[in-house]
């Protein structure tokens, strides 16, 4: 039931998102290491989290606040030059700006 595909993703950032805050080639460049060993996955996850100003709790009280029911899943991730938090509630699929903490996109599960 709860899928996270890129596909899904990239529709939703064509489908017209609210304006995001996109990150600096600089910072996104920190996201992609040269060297792809697995051993430098948790190097990327961490440089991640240093990189957003909206932490997982704020995050969570925005879809809260948006869709009026608990947070099942709260990913933060990146695609181009955006980090975001993907959030699955019972009902939606979010995605929340993880720089200013604004709404891109809120879709309702049909």
């Amino acid at each position: 039931m709860y899928i996270i595909s890129l596909a899904f993703i990239a529709i939703l950032f064509t489908a017209g998102c609210a304006t995001q805050t996109n990150l600096s080639p600089a910072e996104h460049q920190s996201l992609h290491p040269y060297n792809k060993k697995p051993g430098l996955k948790p190097r990327h996850l961490r440089q991640m989290h240093k990189l957003h100003e909206i932490d997982e709790k704020k995050a969570q009280k925005i879809a809260e606040q948006a869709t009026g029911e608990k947070v099942s899943k709260l990913t933060l991730k990146h695609e181009g030059q955006i980090l975001f938090y993907f959030v699955i509630t019972p009902s939606y699929q979010l995605l929340i700006d993880a720089k200013d903490g604004t709404l891109l996109k809120k879709v309702r599960y049909e």
